[in-house]
């Protein structure tokens, strides 16, 4: 094998997603698995998503960045403490930001931001890109 097929990026197969919002888990879930051919795992708490991440060990977490209980900020400080879990990637989906907004967060480590509202048969398309920017940047543009 050479060096650049040892290099090949890792494809999305996997993602958690956590909302509280059903009817935009509804939506998510088509444009996921619908649109897209994605195994997706959907929570509506973060608590939840805690259960579940361990035995569904996604490629990608898709967080809400607005939740009663906790929000995007508060989980992505415990996904960044976590060892298990602390390289998962996580992609904020919000409705509560500007694009001018983005690039503090993105300082916080996350892979992006999906604003809400967002087209349903191109959300796979957004999350993909963000991913395979991502996997390239590892891999050093291969």
């Amino acid at each position: 094998m050479n060096t650049t097929e040892q290099l090949t990026t890792r494809a999305l197969q996997k993602i958690l997603y956590v909302d509280d919002d059903e009817d935009m888990q509804l939506i998510v879930e088509v444009a996921l698995s619908g649109f897209a051919d994605y195994s997706l795992e959907t929570c509506s708490s973060w608590d939840e998503a805690k259960e579940k991440i361990g035995t569904f060990m996604p490629d990608l977490i898709l967080l809400d960045l607005m939740m009663p209980e906790i929000d995007g900020l508060a989980a992505l400080k415990e996904i960044q403490s976590i060892d298990v879990i602390q390289k998962i990637p996580v992609i904020f989906l919000t409705a509560h930001l500007q694009p001018s907004q983005f690039g503090s967060l993105e300082q916080l480590g996350i892979l992006g931001v999906v604003t809400k509202p967002f087209k349903p048969n191109l959300l796979a398309d957004q999350i993909s890109a963000l991913w395979n920017k991502r996997e390239e940047a590892q891999h050093g543009g291969v």
